[in-house]
Formats: structure tokens, C-alpha cells, sequence
């Protein structure tokens, strides 16, 4: 059972920093070296039960994030059968969309195409995310909201085969690192991350605290040439705790807008302030969803522009078009009116890009529902674009960028984008790597140290 060390006998560090002092100083009174004492006292308890109750999770956090980061490296790598295709030969042409979609449609009877990612790089596939409606919830992935990923080579047409993609390496990895596999993005375990943070934040505050009170101790031990042991291992956690406190603090909010109560907050004030709004074209109608709804949550838009009005299609734009037919003799002269497809939305898109690394499109859902297009830069969400595009005439209804978003969508892109470790290329990365690796000697340090302290066969914070 866990009871505090109240009678315990100062510690070195606190003989050292507590010596005789004079009762006035420039002749204003001292603060007496026991209420001084006790502060510190006070603050080192906070950081024990705060690290003892946050440790095991942000361990876990730290491995998972470390390994995390990697992911556009290690997926490429594992299933290289399915995302590596032979570069193109020169001049030549990637089968039309249609025709690639029309090979998985009937590589998958039964599954509805939600959306198509280009290739993003020479000699990758194109994905394309499959959802079978009669499965309903059954086997579907909570991140993406598909059943499968299946993948085509551009280059022939041919279907290379598909993914679970709850099933992944990563998509593990992701899963302990967002919610602990304990229940979904809503459910305890993206609860208990939550109040880790905030916990985590605790931990930070009196960790600095106490790097700032102890630098004269440590100090003298130095000169003293006692510094070794238990004592160097506490000065390389508390210098390396000072060091990636600030970092950590920063992960700890960026993270937060991926969470249930603490991210729907931060939309719900970026929502209230009206922070970014699209602009539509002057003959667009609004529908009633959202942008984070489209392509059934699978499309991935930027964080900045989920609670974005999405424009809605008109049918009747067909008959000007997109090639409707009229209806038979002494009918009605209404027109019945068809997507315009695929093809036609890629060169929608690359006249108004140009994507440079591929773009994802979303399919239309219902008669008013659009295409959007999203188009994304890895290491610049800066270079951020997406579209809203009528799936009969394909006129760009909305079409919005970065700088659309507002001043708190900006910094939550950026944010996520540093906390992913894309925002400046491989030095993000690698730096991300290196905080994660602190954090980690930090939960193993913490630990050791409080191990080798404590009175023999009590759990005392001592």
C-alpha cells in the first residue's frame, strides 16, 4: 500500500540547497528554509503520483509514436507486392480510372468503391477503399470506415490484390497508440489517453520545478566530484526531462484534436468563431453534411475543414453537360442525368492543380451528393487543397485551401503535421525520434531511481 515518507530525512539535495542562511537578505526577511523545504517537497510528491499514474501509458505512447512515424516508409516495404508496381515506360499512358475501377468492381461483386488514391509517387499502385454494404459494421475498420484496401497497377490495369486495413502492421501500431485496443476512437481507451495527457501536463510542470530548484544542489555535487550513480543517472533525467519537457508538452496538445471530448471541443470553438470557411460558387447549394462525413469518414480531409458545409450536386445539370438523355417520345421532358465519372474528375483536377503527389477522390453519395477531391502535399499541409466538384456537370462548386482555413485550422494543420513528423522533412522526423527516445529513458529512469531510494520494503514516495 502506498503511504507517504512524512518522517523521511531530507534529502541530499535538499541539505545541500537548505544550509545556513542569514534571516535577512538587503533587509527584507528570508523565507525560512522549511517553508522552502516543504515546496519543494510538495512538488516532488505531485511529480511521483503523477509519473507513477502517467508512466505506463506514455511509455506505451512514446514506443508506439517512435515506431509510428515510420509508417510511410514501412508500409511500401512490407506489402510491396500490392503498393510497388514497375515504373512506366517513358511516354506511356496509366489505364483510364474507369478502367481500373471497373476491374475491382469486378474483382469485388458485392463492394462499393468509396474512394480512389492515385499514385503518389512513380512506381506506386493506385488504393482504392471497397466497403460491402450487406457486412454492415462487421470487419469494418474504425480509422478508415472501409472493409478493404485493394490495389491496381496504372500501368496495366491489373488488380494486385487488397488489404484488411484493421489488420496492418501499422494500423496496430496506430490502434495502441490512439486508443490502447481498448474499444474504438470514442470508447475507454481514447478516454484513459486523454486524461493521461492532461495528467502528463502535471508531470511536465513539476518535472521543470524541480530541474529549476535543483541546479545548485547538482551543481556542487559536480564540483564535489559526487556525481555518480544514483545521483547521475537523477541529473541526466532531470536534464533530459528539461529538454524534452517543452517537446512533450507540445505532442500532448497537438494530439489532442485526434481525441473525442478534447478534438471535438477544438471544432466545436472553431466552428462557433467561424475559423475558416469555404467559399462556394455562386449557383452551389448547401447539403446537409458534412465534409468530415463524405466518403463515409474514409476520405481524409484536413482536420481544418471536417465541420466545412459540403455543396450539393444538381441533377438537372445533366442535360447541359454531361451528355443525359431525354426521355422516351411523348414523355416528360425531363432529363436523366449521369456522373460525369472518374476520368473526367482527374482532369478536373489536374487543370486546376496540378497534384503533384496524386490526389484522392471521394465518390458521390445520393443524386446531390459531389466528388471531392483532396489533394495533399506529405511534408506541407501549407500545400493543401481540396475540392467539391458536381458529379454532372463537373463544375467546381467549393474549392479551398490553407489559407481558408482560419488562424486555429492553420495551427492545428500545422501542429498535427510537426506531431506526425512531415512538417519539415526528414529533420521532423528524426527529431520526433529523439524526443520519443528521451521520453522513454525518462519512464524507464524515473522509475530506477525511486526504486534504489525508497525504504526496503515499503512504497513510499520518497
Amino acid at each position: 500500500m502506498l503511504r507517504e515518507d512524512v518522517s523521511a530525512p531530507a534529502s541530499p539535495q535538499e541539505l545541500v540547497e537548505f544550509e545556513a542562511v542569514p534571516e535577512q537578505v538587503n533587509g527584507e526577511p528570508r523565507k525560512s528554509p522549511l517553508t522552502m523545504s516543504g515546496l519543494y517537497r510538495s512538488a516532488w510528491r505531485w511529480h511521483f503520483y503523477s509519473g507513477m499514474f502517467v508512466i505506463p501509458i506514455l511509455l506505451i505512447l512514446a514506443v508506439t509514436g517512435m515506431i509510428y512515424l515510420f509508417q510511410p516508409q514501412v508500409d511500401p516495404i512490407l506489402y510491396r507486392d500490392k503498393m510497388r508496381v514497375p515504373l512506366a515506360a517513358e511516354g506511356s499512358v496509366p489505364v483510364p480510372l474507369e478502367d481500373q475501377a471497373a476491374a475491382v468492381r469486378a474483382g469485388y461483386p458485392g463492394y462499393r468503391i468509396v474512394s480512389v488514391q492515385t499514385p503518389t509517387y512513380p512506381g506506386r499502385s493506385a488504393q482504392f477503399s471497397v466497403k460491402n454494404e450487406a457486412r454492415g459494421e462487421e470487419g469494418l475498420d474504425q480509422w478508415s470506415g472501409v472493409h478493404k484496401w485493394v490495389f491496381v497497377d496504372p500501368n496495366s490495369g491489373e488488380v494486385l490484390g487488397d488489404l484488411d486495413p484493421k489488420n496492418t502492421l501499422m494500423a496496430n501500431v496506430r490502434e495502441l497508440h490512439g486508443n490502447l485496443m481498448l474499444g474504438g476512437q470514442e470508447g475507454v481507451g481514447d478516454t484513459v489517453v486523454e486524461i493521461i495527457a492532461s495528467w502528463g501536463v502535471v508531470s511536465v510542470a513539476t518535472g521543470f520545478y524541480l530541474w529549476w530548484r535543483g541546479r545548485k544542489p547538482r551543481k556542487a555535487l559536480k564540483a564535489a566530484g559526487k556525481l555518480r550513480g544514483r545521483s547521475l543517472v537523477r541529473n541526466r533525467h532531470a536534464l533530459l526531462g528539461m529538454i524534452a519537457g517543452g517537446f512533450l508538452l507540445f505532442l500532448i496538445v497537438s494530439g489532442l484534436p485526434w481525441s473525442h471530448f478534447w478534438g471535438g471541443k477544438i471544432g466545436q470553438i472553431q466552428a462557433a468563431t467561424a475559423s475558416g470557411k469555404p467559399s462556394f460558387s455562386d449557383e452551389a447549394t448547401t447539403s446537409t453534411m458534412k465534409m468530415k462525413d463524405l466518403a463515409d469518414g474514409e476520405l481524409g480531409v484536413p482536420w481544418a475543414t471536417e465541420q466545412f458545409d459540403v455543396p450539393a450536386s444538381d441533377p438537372a445539370a445533366g442535360g447541359h453537360h454531361s451528355g443525359g438523355s431525354a426521355s422516351p417520345a411523348g414523355g416528360s421532358s425531363a432529363v436523366v442525368a449521369a456522373p460525369i465519372g472518374l476520368d473526367r474528375v482527374a482532369e478536373v483536377v489536374e487543370r486546376e492543380g496540378p497534384a503533384q503527389y496524386g490526389f484522392k477522390v471521394g465518390m458521390p453519395e445520393g443524386e446531390t451528393g459531389v466528388y471531392t477531391a483532396n489533394l495533399t502535399q506529405p511534408n506541407n499541409p501549407h500545400g493543401n487543397r481540396t475540392m467539391n466538384i458536381d458529379q454532372y456537370s463537373g463544375e467546381v462548386l467549393a474549392d479551398y485551401g490553407f489559407d481558408d482555413y482560419g488562424v486555429l485550422g492553420r495551427a492545428v494543420s500545422d501542429g498535427v503535421a510537426i506531431h506526425e513528423g512531415r512538417r519539415f522533412g526528414a529533420g521532423n522526423l528524426w527529431f520526433n525520434f529523439t524526443i520519443c527516445a528521451m521520453v522513454i529513458f525518462l519512464c524507464v529512469s524515473g522509475p530506477i531511481m525511486w526504486w534504489k531510494r525508497r525504504p526496503k520494503g515499503a512504497l513510499v514516495a520518497s
